[in-house]
């Protein structure tokens, strides 16, 4: 197990992430309740990464872009949102993030977890593929019986 530092950048581009999100995916977390949790948790992945390699570190604070809302996959959201969790977590197994602030960030997880569930059950299954027929217009063995 080891602890990826994270950048401020990357978490604020998270938050603006989960906000575009927003209208596709439920889940109840305010806004700022968001941005706080994600505020800990760079607090949490700094402490984090600082106990397992033994080095100093300088606590930031998060900076969200000012970039206008772009549209983002659900999926790339919950890997991220998965990640940094993962990340707040020495190696020595220390969790630094606050329980209240994991578990905002987890209930988005289960909301796009659960859109995702929705998306997949509403899409159509894919259509099995051809049967290879060519052999046996041709009168050629049956593909499918080895015996043939």
């Amino acid at each position: 197990m080891s602890v990826r530092r994270y950048t401020l950048e990357e978490v604020g581009r998270l938050y603006a992430d989960i906000l575009a999100l927003r209208p596709r995916v439920l889940f109840w977390g305010r806004d700022e309740a968001i941005r706080e949790a994600l505020a800990a948790a760079i607090v949490a992945n700094r402490a984090a990464h600082a106990m397992t390699y033994g080095r100093g570190t300088v606590i930031e604070q998060l900076q969200v872009p000012d970039a206008g809302l772009r549209p983002v996959e659900p999926g790339e959201v919950f890997k991220e949102l998965s990640l940094l969790l993962y990340n707040c977590v020495s190696n020595g197994g220390r969790d630094f993030l606050p329980q209240e602030d994991r578990a905002v960030l987890e209930e988005i997880r289960l909301g796009i977890a659960w859109s995702l569930a929705e998306e997949a059950v509403a899409r159509p299954p894919p259509r099995p593929p051809a049967k290879a027929t060519r052999a046996l217009d041709r009168g050629g063995p049956d593909p499918m019986n080895a015996a043939a």
